[in-house]
């Protein structure tokens, strides 16, 4: 990937740029442009960027993370400026075998990767990766992103856990019916979208969302309709559409988010072909918005989040504003925000591990590899076939719970017993390194026992990182 800056020579340099353009540079926060991708283009062509690859996963330059104004580079190595660039290290690009499709969610990751944990960690392993030849300052806030998805009730971990038929009535996409490969092009398609919900909660508490809304006037119903579910055209997620399928246009599923946790212009801002504009709600209220703030008012009342006498209250607000031809943002503002601080806090989805046993000897084997790095192991896959290797041992001598774990440099194997304090009864094992890479992971799967299905899992918690930390507040 080119580290120097794009030829930019054919744009001139008494052309002004557009406000948009203006607004990120000037910017010191982290600041996502959201739109359909034609608006995406649009905004990295007024930036000056030519001639570069639009085949690789939305390379933007806009956002100049801590560097001089004036200065341009691929974001792809200064820094984030879309909801893209950041899914697509915390979970799209994910590869499997040189494989890409459908990330973390194609058959065979799914069988590389069968528990939350590893998947967790396989996702980790692959952004610290792709994303060493950053800056720090970019590596903080690609880490701070992952890990905040990780942890929400958006995260991709917690959608492979979902009924992949449900996901794709949401989604309007044919029925996998059962099939490993098209459950993944469904779960990658509807993860899409709840992780470009997340990046709206992230830029709006971190930094600032831009939505460029195209040429069209905002408000347009064949692009911002609240209501219009299914469209002709339509952003899949990938800059492309889906062939023969028609889907729910992501902009929209974006927009009603944004329409719900609207938090002012210094928040939230919008942009009509790089000209700063109203918001959607504010230029057009009644192109479906009004409608959509009066569902929402039904919705959290039928659901008990507010009473009957809330809600009567808020339609009365709602009415009122229309009749008085005051109807827009700050309206909707009020009632959106009054309908939110009654909404409980859904917790992260709790996402129990089919493979205990294999989970527990991950860890035990982190601890080694923390006092004692295993030459053999250098990725996560690898990690977890042993860890697999070093589970069918386990329940093989019948050992549920690991007392210690340590390794045999003379032998270079893995000595592992069970938890009895009393020594003469301790169950123990050794297993060398180079043996437990020789079993595949789904082989060891076929002879380990599954967890039994619980209707209350223990939550898979996912450690989040200081926002003091990643600095991420501060003039990056």
């Amino acid at each position: 990937m080119p580290k120097n800056p794009p030829d930019d020579s054919s744009a001139s340099p008494s052309t002004p740029r557009v406000p948009l353009v203006d607004a990120l540079e000037q910017s010191d926060r982290v600041s996502l442009v959201y739109g359909l991708e034609t608006s995406r283009r649009f905004v990295r062509e007024q930036a000056g960027i030519v001639n570069f690859d639009d085949s690789r996963p939305h390379p933007f330059s806009l956002k100049l993370i801590g560097q001089n104004p004036g200065e341009r580079q691929e974001a792809e190595t200064r820094g984030p400026t879309t909801a893209d660039v950041l899914n697509n290290q915390a979970f799209r690009t994910f590869r499997t075998s040189d494989v890409r499709e459908y990330s973390l969610f194609n058959p065979e990751a799914r069988m590389l990767y069968p528990t939350p944990l590893t998947q967790t960690e396989a996702l980790r392993e692959h952004r610290e990766t792709s994303t060493k030849d950053h800056s720090p300052q970019d590596q903080r806030v690609f880490a701070h992103y992952q890990e905040g998805l990780l942890g929400s009730k958006y995260s991709p971990v917690a959608t492979l856990g979902r009924d992949a038929d449900s996901m794709a009535k949401k989604e309007n996409m044919p029925l996998p019916g059962g099939d490993p490969k098209a459950e993944g092009q469904v779960m990658f398609r509807h993860q899409t979208a709840l992780a470009c919900k997340f990046g709206i909660d992230f830029g709006q508490q971190y930094g600032k969302i831009l939505f460029e809304l195209g040429s069209k006037p905002p408000g347009d119903k064949e692009h911002f309709d609240p209501h219009r579910a299914p469209e002709k055209r339509v952003d899949d997620g990938r800059g492309s559409q889906s062939s023969g399928v028609t889907l729910r246009s992501i902009t929209n599923v974006e927009l009603r988010k944004a329409f719900r946790t609207d938090q002012g212009d210094d928040h939230l801002s919008f942009f009509s072909g790089g000209q700063k504009t109203q918001a959607p709600w504010d230029s057009n209220p009644n192109a479906g918005w009004s409608k959509y703030a009066w569902d929402r008012i039904d919705k959290h009342t039928v659901q008990g989040h507010l009473t009957p006498e809330q809600g009567d209250a808020l339609k009365n607000t709602l009415e009122t504003a229309k009749a008085n031809g005051t109807l827009g943002r700050e309206t909707f503002r009020s009632i959106n925000s009054e309908i939110n601080q009654h909404i409980p806090q859904k917790p992260t989805p709790a996402t129990n591990s089919p493979y205990p046993l294999l989970d527990e000897a991950y860890k035990a084997l982190k601890t080694v590899e923390g006092k004692h790095p295993l030459p053999e192991i250098h990725t996560t896959e690898e990690r977890t076939r042993v860890a697999a290797a070093l589970a069918t041992q386990m329940q093989k001598h019948g050992i549920t719970e690991i007392g210690g774990m340590v390794h045999n440099d003379k032998t270079n194997a893995l000595v592992l017993w069970d938890s009895s304090k009393n020594s003469d009864l301790a169950k123990r094992f050794d297993l060398k390194v180079e043996d437990a890479l020789k079993m595949p992971t789904q082989d060891s799967l076929k002879t380990l026992d599954r967890a039994p299905k619980s209707s209350s899992p223990e939550p898979h918690t996912v450690a989040i990182p200081d926002p003091q930390t990643v600095a991420i507040k501060a003039k990056l």
